[in-house]
This record gives C-alpha cells, sequence and structure tokens, in this order.
C-alpha cells in the first residue's frame, strides 16, 4: 500500500448518491429516506458533510435553490386537482384589466396568473401541465416567473369548469365568481357596449384591489356589485390544505 493516506470517505461515491440519476433511479421507500430525513432537515447534515468533504458543493445551497415547494408535486403525476385549487386559493389571481384612452374607447381584458418566486418556477410548469392551457413568462430583473391565462375560450372551457367542480374556499372565491361573470359578459360581446362595460365596471370594482386611479377618473360614479358570501366547508380536503399550506405556509 501506498504510504499516502486514505480517506475516510470515498468522494466519488458520495457525490454520486445525490445525483439526480441516481436518485431518481432508487426505489420509492429509498429515494424518501435520503430526501426526507437527510436532506428536508439537513441544515446540521450539511455542515457536516462540508467537513467531511471541503471540496464538494453546498447542498444546502442546492436545497435552497431546488426543493422549496416543488416538493409538494410529483415529478411523475400531475398535481391532484384540489391540491391545485388549494395553491390556486393561496397565490392565484383572477383579473380585470380596463384600459380606457377617453371617455367613450374601452377595452377589457381578462387573465388568470399564478405569480412565484424564479426559484419555484417549476411548479407553474407543473400547474400549465395540469391545464393544458397557457403560458410561463419570466422576469429575471424582478426574479419572478408567471403562469397566465388570457385566451377567453380556454378560460371559459378549462379553468372556469375547474374551480366549479373544485371551489375556491376562501375569500378569493369571490373574486373568482365576480370574474367568472365578467368573462360571461365578454363572451356575449355585451362589453362593447355602453350598458354592458358598465356592468363589467361594476364587477370590476369588487375583485382584488377594485378601481385603479384612471379608471376612476373617468367613472367616478361606479358602483361596486355586491359580492357573494363564501362559507368554508365542515371539513378540509387534505389536498387543499397542502396546496394552500405550499402557497402561503411558512
Amino acid at each position: 500500500m501506498s504510504n499516502q493516506q486514505v480517506p475516510p470517505y470515498n468522494i466519488h461515491l458520495l457525490s454520486c448518491m445525490y445525483s439526480p440519476f441516481v436518485l431518481g433511479n432508487l426505489r420509492d421507500y429509498t429515494r424518501r429516506i435520503i430526501l426526507e430525513r437527510w436532506l428536508r432537515y439537513s441544515p446540521l447534515f450539511c455542515e457536516n458533510m462540508r467537513f467531511v468533504l471541503p471540496n464538494f458543493i453546498d447542498i444546502n445551497k442546492v436545497l435552497r435553490k431546488n426543493f422549496s415547494v416543488n416538493q409538494g408535486v410529483s415529478s411523475e403525476n400531475k398535481p391532484d386537482p384540489n391540491w391545485v385549487t388549494g395553491f390556486v386559493d393561496a397565490e392565484g389571481c383572477f383579473s380585470v384589466i380596463i384600459e380606457i384612452s377617453e371617455p367613450l374607447k374601452w377595452r377589457v381584458r381578462i387573465s388568470f396568473e399564478i405569480n412565484l418566486h424564479e426559484k419555484d418556477s417549476g411548479i407553474l410548469y407543473k400547474i400549465q401541465s395540469f391545464f393544458g392551457v397557457g403560458a410561463i413568462y419570466h422576469r429575471p430583473d424582478r426574479k419572478k416567473s408567471v403562469y397566465r391565462v388570457t385566451n377567453v375560450n380556454y378560460i371559459k372551457n378549462i379553468i372556469i369548469p375547474h374551480f366549479t367542480e373544485y371551489p375556491l374556499i376562501s375569500q378569493k372565491a369571490i373574486d373568482f365568481l365576480l370574474w367568472s361573470k365578467v368573462v360571461e359578459i365578454i363572451l356575449n360581446k355585451d362589453h362593447l357596449t355602453k350598458e354592458g362595460f358598465l356592468k363589467v365596471l361594476s364587477y370590476y370594482a369588487s375583485i382584488n384591489k377594485g378601481v385603479s386611479k384612471k379608471v376612476w377618473n373617468y367613472y367616478p360614479d361606479i358602483l361596486p356589485a355586491d359580492k357573494p358570501i363564501i362559507n368554508l366547508p365542515e371539513k378540509l380536503n387534505p389536498q387543499w390544505v397542502s396546496g394552500f399550506v405550499g402557497g402561503d405556509g411558512g
């Protein structure tokens, strides 16, 4: 044997253990042990690893970057519909956009979107895959990623039916119900008439933050629509809870 000191750990073997390829091919229970017991609660483990393998990649940085709310969604399957609803209850937005150039010239647009930090963009791709419509936009300057659906037919045929079958239960459900009425007005092209547009403004005034200053300057007499009452169900679906905590939990 050489007089060179033999390291107590095989660095190549240990580094291979954490490669996505190896983890992806382990049996489910083995992968869970590694990810959940070693990595998920790993500050002390990572500190020890730095002493054992001084040239090894900082695992804690990898965890912060790649293992955020993405853990709530399987990489192999689409997310559960109730999980999606719970996540949207926490992070989603149903928007009505009003553009006015002069009192008798207006444009009405709608959008369903989810804004996340760029490190969690993977979850947006999962939700995009779940719905099968929409696009994802990245804002590197703000470190944000956005999943957005603006096509009114996609909204009518896919987005609204989902939240009708798997209802939102937070106060965001109020925004969804009023927003859905605006979608119906647009589909009927009633928003092109003065009467229809004023009805849109009424719903718009009760959604999210209400009327913008610019719209208010043109239409200061807008009367917000009555908001429906939302009652919590007696029991919360566990998948909804998981999705909601994935979005707003801390």
